[in-house]
């Protein structure tokens, strides 16, 4: 088995050094999304020790050796690819931001509990996504951005998918695992781990709202449908009682926004019923059981159980230790080192201004309000309707990954490729409106 990741891998890597060689930057953004997303299962197979406690605390560079690959691949495009220059004032005070995000993260890295696991967590979670999301810039992506990112969606989607039930099969064969069930607690197996695939997804929910006759290539609309399916399949799946909530919300905001029409009404009820039918055929509980347990883990009632959740205790603790530590953070990825039973607080932002202090958490928030800003301007500027309603989705699904945050893990607080990809996506969404409206909008007030 080892064997055969390997050479995937390494038939990955050659592709995307020669996409590099060739400067074709749509082959080496998908090519590159492949070898990271591949990079995360490497250290389940060749690195198994990593799941246990005394591996997700060693950052030895055997173990983190792939993310640093990719560093390299990305440091190596940055120079290759030239990006669309700076036209206007909003652009140049992004940067600005983005200079200062990266300052004040590296301080907090300088002040953190374990240097070297913050260092990682760094370069992991705020270099490595910059450095790839910066490539957006470029002519080729600005000029036709919704046929590309359905598209690099939908092969990232569909490779992770992929990879995981191609892998729990293989283990069912070997006899390594007696039964396919899916669900909270499951198998687990790359960067679709289960419920936590839910809080990324989120990013991608409104897409279900996005007519396939705005996209004149047929293949691309074919693929927006396969997204749709992929989406509500995975969210009913995972057992994540915040992926059932915001998909309840998505239902909503379709109808008050008119959004949903009948026709796509009829086709998510299908859809929910298909997936439905899929869990309860492969798990031995009925969907019906399951979710019922799933909102009244903690109590007999949905809000009693909420009310008891441990982890309103987690966030309590992280923030009563982070005032007691004179507001400054521990360390990027260091929040196992103080609260040993969990990674993080379950909560994006709790998570973030516990380990990185009060200044970073600030900067972040400025940020999303600032890309958020740039975002209702495209929407309002841009005349050509497939584009626009593209980023009303685009704004919609950034909305739904902080709803997400409030209760899911800090992917922004990571050490290891592992949980990063949404750091990636995190990024997408926040970088690429300013760059499109650089792009195509000369601000010089």
């Amino acid at each position: 088995m080892n064997s055969i990741f390997i050479l995937v891998y390494s038939i990955l890597f050659l592709l995307t050094i020669n996409s590099l060689y060739k400067k074709n930057i749509k082959k080496f953004l998908i090519l590159f999304g492949l070898l990271f997303s591949f990079s995360s299962l490497m250290q389940y197979v060749i690195f198994p020790e990593y799941k246990t406690v005394e591996g997700y605390r060693d950052i030895s560079l055997d173990r983190i050796l792939f993310e640093y690959v990719n560093t390299f691949i990305l440091l190596i495009a940055s120079t290759v690819f030239k990006t669309v220059s700076s036209k206007t004032r909003v652009l140049k005070n992004f940067r600005i931001l983005i200079f200062i995000w990266i300052f004040f993260n590296f301080l907090s890295v300088l002040n953190s509990i374990d240097f070297a696991r913050s260092f990682n967590a760094f370069i992991i979670a705020v270099i490595n996504p910059i450095l790839f999301v910066r490539l957006f810039n470029n002519k080729k992506i600005i000029h036709n951005p919704l046929n590309f990112l359905i598209l690099f969606f939908f092969v990232l989607i569909s490779f992770n998918l992929g990879i995981k039930y191609l892998s729990i099969f293989f283990n069912i064969a070997r006899g390594a695992i007696t039964n396919f069930s899916i669900g909270y607690g499951a198998v687990e197996f790359g960067i679709l781990r289960g419920n936590s695939a839910t809080t990324f997804l989120a990013f991608f929910l409104p897409l279900l709202f996005f007519k396939s006759k705005y996209l004149n290539d047929r293949r691309l609309a074919k693929f927006l449908r396969i997204i749709k399916y992929l989406l509500v399949f995975v969210f009913l799946t995972t057992g994540s009682r915040t992926g059932y909530i915001l998909f309840g919300l998505l239902f909503l905001y379709g109808i008050l926004k008119d959004k949903l029409k009948l026709k796509q009404g009829i086709g998510l009820i299908i859809l929910v019923l298909l997936s439905i039918s899929f869990y309860s055929y492969f798990n031995d509980d009925s969907f019906l059981t399951f979710l019922t347990d799933r909102f009244t883990t903690k109590g007999d009632t949905a809000i009693e159980s909420a009310s008891n959740d441990e982890r309103l205790i987690l966030w309590s603790f992280a923030l009563n230790f982070f005032i007691d530590n004179g507001f400054r953070g521990v360390g990027i990825s260091n929040y196992f080192l103080v609260f040993e039973k969990y990674g993080n607080a379950h909560n994006l932002f709790v998570t973030l201004i516990f380990e990185r202090g009060i200044l970073v958490f600030m900067l972040l928030i400025v940020i999303i309000i600032f890309s958020i800003i740039i975002q209702r301007r495209n929407i309002k500027l841009i005349p050509y309707e497939p584009i626009k309603l593209f980023f009303i989705c685009l704004l919609t699904g950034l909305y739904f990954y902080l709803f997400a945050s409030l209760t899911g893990d800090g992917f922004l607080s990571i050490s290891q490729t592992v949980h990063s990809f949404p750091s990636y996506i995190f990024t997408i969404f926040i970088f690429f409106p300013v760059y499109y409206f650089n792009a195509f909008y000369v601000n010089k007030n």
